[in-house]
């Protein structure tokens, strides 16, 4: 059962064409990767996972795989550089990114890249607990209260205030196995649409909607355009994590598309 406001399941002949797909792209077949693809995009032509994969290239030094990415930045940041010095603003930058990945690493996620003051983590690689973007969900809740908490110090110290905006999303990237840095649409999406969050506030894709709607209050926002995209998007603001019932039981990060060998391994 779909909860209020989250979104439906994924047409089932959709999902298992994709599903074939990244196994295929997986075994090195890349040309009936492409070939599944198209199968999966004359049945949903908007679906931007079956599209991804349509366009791998034969010597592509990536693996595809479906990932909770979450994306954290400071608010104002630029206006700190102003009124701080490079050494000062240097601290307070370290003291953010420090706490950032405590948190992350606390719930079971793994920071792989930071701009600036942008943080991005990854929940599901390079280890899968089944349960990631739930973990990615609450780590996301989570810094929320730990630069909260972080207020005082701040003021104290740097007579400036943090504040965060944090976004997750789910969805297929192009994953270096060696380097654990992700790449496509899906990344680049997190980033945007953290940009739709208030100060201290958590919102995440339909995606993750689908996934953790039973676990979470969810409020669904009306769809927005965001620099980028082709379409507009519509997105939740998270609330409280729902107790656990019997009926909720264990939610998976993601069906197991194109995750043949974690499923072998259960």
């Amino acid at each position: 059962m779909t909860p209020p406001g989250a979104v439906g399941p994924v047409d089932d002949d959709v999902e298992r064409l994709i599903a074939e797909a990244l196994d295929a792209a997986r075994r090195g077949d890349t040309a009936e990767a492409r070939l599944l693809a198209g199968d999966a995009l004359r049945r949903d032509p908007e679906n931007r996972d079956a599209a991804e994969i349509a366009k791998i290239a034969d010597s592509s030094p990536a693996e595809l795989r479906r990932l909770t990415i979450v994306f954290c930045d400071l608010v104002g940041s630029t206006s700190m550089s102003v009124r701080h010095d490079p050494g000062e603003y240097g601290r307070m930058l370290e003291l953010y990114h420090r706490n950032c990945e405590d948190v992350i690493t606390a719930n079971g996620g793994r920071v792989t890249r930071r701009v600036g003051d942008g943080v991005l983590a990854l929940f599901g690689h390079p280890v899968s607990y089944g349960d990631d973007t739930r973990r990615a969900v609450r780590a996301s809740r989570a810094l929320t209260e730990r630069i909260q908490a972080l207020r005082a110090d701040v003021a104290a110290e740097f007579d400036d205030v943090f504040e965060i905006r944090v976004a997750v999303h789910h969805g297929l990237v192009h994953l270096d196995l060696v380097e654990s840095q992700v790449y496509g649409l899906a990344p680049n999406l997190a980033a945007r649409l953290q940009e739709l969050a208030e100060p201290d506030q958590v919102v995440v894709s339909p995606e993750v909607a689908s996934i953790v709607g039973e676990l979470f209050t969810l409020t669904e926002h009306p769809p927005v355009e965001l620099r980028g995209l082709d379409r507009p998007l519509a997105y939740f603001t998270v609330g409280d994590e729902l107790p656990d019932t019997p009926r909720r039981g264990r939610v998976w990060a993601s069906p197991f598309v194109g995750r043949r060998d974690e499923q072998d391994r259960i």
